[in-house]
């Protein structure tokens, strides 16, 4: 959410780039996917880790609640994560990707900025098309503002209290263990 936060913040500060608040806003939706499987991994190593859950079962009911409850939002969301993570968070697949320039919509269209310095600084400026009409390759057209809605929800319905769970458990962690 952070990332996700400064990207939406960036169009008011003025970085010197050829990139723009846009490209920032789909970088950061796309590793936040990431981000989220690598926090679901932790999460389930440590609810299998012998001396975490002996640490935990030593903490408050509440503590321990609110770890039960951010695992079952993680597990219920995993599907998701993972499937939009593989498809826009990581190496995009070439076939991905030819479903989704045959399914686009015709309204879709963007910009190739192809730069007299180089190759590397071509920018497309279409990406945010794509990315959309991957994550929308088989929703019609009048179902993609919910389907939207829905990945939005995901990302909410994690992230909301994640910093804050996770910096009590490593807090009370840290305090057990004599760290601080």
């Amino acid at each position: 959410m952070f990332q996700l936060q400064c990207a939406m913040q960036s169009r008011d500060v003025p970085i010197k780039d050829d990139y723009g608040s846009n490209w920032r806003e789909i970088y950061y939706f796309r590793h936040m996917f990431g981000t989220l499987q690598e926090i679901r991994r932790s999460i389930e190593s440590l609810a299998m880790d012998v001396s975490f859950k002996s640490f935990l079962d030593a903490q408050s009911q509440k503590l321990q609640q609110e770890f039960t409850q951010l695992k079952k939002k993680f597990d219920s969301e995993r599907k998701k994560i993972k499937t939009i993570r593989n498809e826009i968070g990581v190496h995009i697949e070439e076939n991905i990707v030819g479903e989704a320039l045959i399914s686009m919509s015709d309204e879709r269209w963007g910009f190739l900025h192809i730069s007299q310095r180089g190759p590397q600084n071509t920018h497309y400026k279409f990406a945010g098309e794509l990315i959309m009409s991957i994550l929308f390759r088989n929703t019609p057209d009048n179902k993609q503002l919910h389907k939207a809605q829905e990945t939005i929800n995901v990302l909410t319905n994690i992230m909301q209290n994640l910093f804050i769970i996770i910096d009590w458990i490593i807090f009370n962690y840290a305090i057990d263990r004599k760290l601080l």
